[in-house]
């Protein structure tokens, strides 16, 4: 009879042990912090968690908080194994990343969370977009079965999110070089002598469409109707008025320029601020007797070949077939040196004035170089400030200028039925709860935004 009893007890424990395999249902098992599951199946085993799903959830368990018959039952699989660097991937791993994030979140305070996504992982907590708006959520405030998903995902998500977070940085730093370049192509363009053009002989440019300058405005059939030093004077549907260069877009300037391209460069006046039209520099005109070609001196010297590069007052510089050298009008032989004195006067005229355009031209050239180095700079200070900025966006979840499509995304979540719009996401001037509309340039960068409540337009807020 006892006999009977022992091999009873046996098979019972035998029995108890074996609902704790792999891929049978518990149907109850109780955590030892208090957390009791149902209808549990275990479906990975690790060497420090394990992966199943219960009713209402699923994810990794670690083998610390099991009962210690359920461990018991699970030890052959989960005993611990020497670490080999070699190793493959346990199965308990690949099981965790295949479980899939609840789509209605839970939270322990009793609220759910319909349609969510996490768009942002952070080491205790996610940024959730879901029906609601977009907010943080720690991972302490959701409900324990589902807690477990999160922690289970948590490690593959952040590594995730550090590549494409790399692969952007990379991304933003080409999208940066080239808008420097195309604004260094700006700088250059502005500084052409585009604004010497006179009215007259520059005819009214017009720009179909809408012109967007850069302070934000926008301005409906465009036309240009006059050029001066650093602004134009135009045109437009309902006004008209003066415009800065800086103001200007590409392709206006471009246009400027391309009209502009084979005049002179000019030359400003001493005697006012205003610029006009410089005269082409005449060159030294024919004297009645033409300059000698063999220039003779009076000790016998004859200068073969010779071409006159440069007049003064009593010399001439002479580049000839042995050099070139200064020769004074004295010796010179008689009848040549009065055709150099006749021409004299009208020579230097013409060089005084073509060096007063050499250097106008110097001078155009320097302060060219100057605006491109203090824009060159002041373009790195600014990127360096805005990529700092918009990282502090990305961590705080507001909306920085510059930002690109996805870090608007993954800072403000997405917006309403995939267009620019954020319902109820800004505030008008009344402090109201408003839309946000965003603007974008060609390459996809934020560049502003509007909070408006319907077709309110007086309470409208501009950023």
């Amino acid at each position: 009879m006892s006999f009977v009893a022992i091999g009873f007890f046996v098979v019972a424990t035998f029995a108890l042990g074996a609902n704790y395999d792999r891929g049978q249902v518990i149907p109850e098992v109780k955590l030892k912090n208090g957390t009791v599951l149902h209808d549990l199946k275990v479906v990975g085993v690790g060497s420090t968690t394990v992966v199943a799903r219960w009713a209402g959830g699923q994810g990794s368990i670690a083998l610390t908080q099991l009962p210690q018959e359920m461990l018991a039952a699970l030890a052959p699989a989960a005993a611990p194994k020497p670490a080999v660097t070699s190793a493959p991937i346990q199965p308990a791993a690949a099981g965790a990343a295949s479980v899939e994030l609840p789509s209605d979140i839970r939270l322990t305070s009793g609220f759910v969370m319909h349609r969510s996504v996490v768009t942002h992982w952070d080491e205790q907590a996610v940024l959730v977009s879901y029906q609601g708006g977009i907010v943080p959520v720690q991972l302490k405030n959701i409900v324990p079965e589902q807690r477990a998903i999160f922690e289970a995902r948590k490690s593959e998500a952040l590594a995730e999110q550090a590549r494409k977070s790399a692969e952007q940085a990379l991304a933003d730093q080409a999208a940066r070089r080239k808008e420097l370049e195309r604004q260094t192509k700006v700088a250059e363009n502005a500084s052409r002598p585009i604004s010497l053009i006179p009215v007259e002989s520059h005819p009214e440019e017009v720009f179909p469409g809408e012109i967007r300058l850069k302070d934000g405005r926008r301005l409906n059939e465009f036309v240009i109707r006059k050029v001066g030093a650093n602004y134009i004077e135009a045109g437009w549907r309902g006004g008209g008025g003066r415009i800065e260069y800086e103001l200007l877009p590409y392709e206006v300037l471009s246009q400027l320029t391309m009209t502009a391209s084979t005049l002179p460069i000019a030359i400003e006046s001493q005697e006012s601020s205003q610029l006009e039209a410089p005269r082409p520099a005449r060159r030294p005109p024919p004297t009645e007797v033409r300059l000698p070609s063999d220039i003779k001196l009076t000790n016998g010297f004859v200068m073969r070949h010779s071409t006159v590069t440069r007049w003064e007052e009593h010399a001439v510089l002479v580049s000839y077939q042995g050099g070139v050298v200064l020769i004074q009008f004295k010796n010179m032989v008689p009848e040549q040196r009065a055709i150099f004195e006749a021409g004299k006067a009208e020579a230097l005229a013409a060089q005084a004035q073509m060096g007063a355009t050499q250097d106008s031209v110097d001078q155009a050239a320097s302060k060219l170089e100057l605006v491109k180095q203090a824009k060159a700079a002041q373009w790195k200070e600014e990127d360096e400030s805005n990529a700092e900025e918009i990282s502090k966006g990305l961590r705080d979840h507001y909306l920085v200028k510059g930002m690109t499509k996805d870090q608007v995304k993954q800072a403000f979540g997405s917006p309403h039925d995939g267009t620019t719009i954020y319902r109820g996401r800004g505030l008008d001037k009344r402090g109201v709860v408003a839309d946000r509309y965003l603007h974008y340039d060609d390459l996809g960068i934020l560049t502003d935004w509007v909070d408006q409540n319907g077709n309110d337009w007086t309470n409208r807020v501009y950023h």
